[in-house]
């Protein structure tokens, strides 16, 4: 990378920051659910949601859990932890960009800066970056996996990298696969010796990207029993479309970002270079995309569409490279404003809004909440929750968990299934988490806890202690077994924020 490049790198990665680091304390609530698995890992006690239970894959990230272990029994709080190295590979995701498109453009060319530019002041990226899940590591990964393809020249680092983006994301077992294929098939093409002797250089690349995800494919089906994660259950649990109309409210947030996305995609796709890197980097945005929309897209919406808009914003940039210079004079004026738009018009108060009202701060009521049971419970207690992050979280590793959401991400018994009160109470529970968006809804709004309410096992044999609010759409009620309520402190909860 040249001298220029990389001071404006640099340049990009301040604004990132900048743009970054209002959303930094506070994390989503399923980031603990990871965090939680990270937790027990750093223990001793496996990848496993509950000690001493049947491992059940209820985190998509493995890497990013692996990543996280050392921060969960270190003594800085876990969303420090977690937020802060989602801003360290936000910015490597920028150097990366600058560095794929500078194998796409041409060592030193200017328009190498374009994506970062274009990525660095967005919202959406700050703050999905800093959410508490691996999007930034998982687009930095992709990113850099693709700078290595296209450069061709370290064809096992290459293809290493191609086979860690499936240990980051499921879907980057597509994307790390196509690119590992395309550097091989390059190399094969571009080998002068005869077909025999070249196979073996081209296969350099799919080998070490199945060096990684065989073993981990066998290790995973093995440890956990099955071929599929309990994540994919609730997170892809209805067909196609109805899925898009469960995901269409998420979608109208960032409407300009991924329509500007569809431009530029065209634009490569129909004027660019005519080169195999171009049109693969498309096909693999194009795939993300759909299997992006395949799942339930939870805030922050556009969370799983960056990786395909980075590689989309890095594809399309020898497209403006090669215009004619009366053509540049037109679109990159109108890229600009675009992307000023996004940066400071109406979506930026609108992603920062809704990211301000649905995340958790440190030291929140539901933090507090769980630590409370954590001080009370007897080791190896249940808990119920419908929500897995935050009180679960907090009630620490001796506390096992009943994840009772309709699609739990951590208990397949409940996954999609008729609820099974029997089940779950069967586990002799000692406390109960019930969940409301108002504290005019308390107890509970969802039909499964108002079940555990009603029965017999439960009313007039738990105490309803205390009210925590976790953020605006988030209430809590603690129900607390009657021989251990008690021993519990009740505080009453802060003034929820306008």
């Amino acid at each position: 990378m040249t001298r220029a490049l990389l001071l404006g790198t640099l340049l990009a990665i301040a604004v990132f920051v900048a743009s970054a680091w209002p959303s930094l304390p506070s994390m989503v609530d399923d980031a603990y659910v990871s965090l939680r698995y990270a937790r027990h890992l750093a223990l001793g006690n496996g990848l496993v949601y509950n000690a001493g239970q049947p491992p059940v894959e209820g985190y998509t990230n493995l890497l990013w859990v692996l990543w996280m272990a050392p921060g969960t029994v270190l003594p800085v709080h876990p969303s420090s932890w977690a937020t802060g190295w989602g801003l360290f590979f936000g910015a490597v995701a920028l150097v990366n960009a600058t560095g794929l498109t500078s194998a796409l453009c041409g060592r030193g060319s200017p328009w190498a800066l374009l994506p970062a530019a274009i990525l660095a002041p967005l919202p959406v990226f700050g703050i999905a970056a800093t959410n508490g899940l691996e999007t930034a590591l998982y687009i930095a990964l992709l990113l850099g996996a693709a700078w290595a393809a296209v450069d061709g020249t370290r064809p096992r680092l290459a293809g290493a990298l191609c086979g860690l983006l499936y240990l980051v994301r499921p879907e980057g077992l597509v994307a790390g696969g196509a690119l590992a294929a395309l550097l091989s098939a390059r190399t094969f093409v571009a080998d002068p010796r005869d077909p025999r002797a070249r196979l073996g250089t081209a296969l350099v690349p799919l080998l070490a990207f199945s060096a990684i995800v065989a073993p981990y494919f066998v290790t995973r089906a093995a440890y956990f029993g099955t071929l599929v994660p309990n994540t994919y259950a609730a997170q892809a649990r209805e067909p196609f479309l109805d899925m898009f109309a469960m995901n269409k409210g998420y979608y109208q947030r960032s409407a300009e970002l991924y329509g500007g996305t569809v431009a530029l995609f065209v634009l490569a796709a129909a004027l660019g270079p005519r080169r195999a890197a171009t049109y693969a980097l498309l096909a693999i945005a194009a795939g993300l995309t759909l299997l992006s929309m395949r799942v339930y897209n939870w805030m922050p919406g556009a969370r799983l569409f960056l990786a395909p808009i980075a590689l989309v914003a890095c594809a399309a940039t020898p497209t403006l490279q090669a215009m004619a210079p009366w053509a540049r004079r037109t679109v990159v004026p109108v890229l600009a404003a675009g992307t000023l738009w996004l940066t400071l018009g109406p979506s930026r108060a609108i992603e920062v809004r809704y990211d301000v009202r649905n995340t958790a701060l440190p030291g929140n009521e539901a933090e507090r909440m769980g630590r409370r049971v954590a001080a009370l419970a007897p080791s190896g207690a249940w808990l119920l929750a419908r929500d897995a992050g935050v009180v679960p979280y907090f009630a620490g590793p001796d506390v096992n968990v009943v994840d009772i959401h309709p699609y739990s991400l951590t208990d397949p018994r409940l996954t999609g299934k008729r609820f099974d009160v029997d089940y779950v109470l069967g586990h002799e529970p000692a406390f109960l988490v019930t969940t409301a968006t108002t504290p005019e809804e308390l107890p509970t709004i969802y039909g499964p806890e108002r079940t555990l309410l009603h029965d017999a096992r439960v009313a007039g044999h738990f105490e309803q202690v205390e009210v925590a609010w976790q953020h605006h759409r988030r209430w809590y009620a603690l129900w607390v077994r009657e021989d251990l309520a008690g021993g519990l402190v009740v505080e009453a909860p802060p003034a929820p924020a306008k």
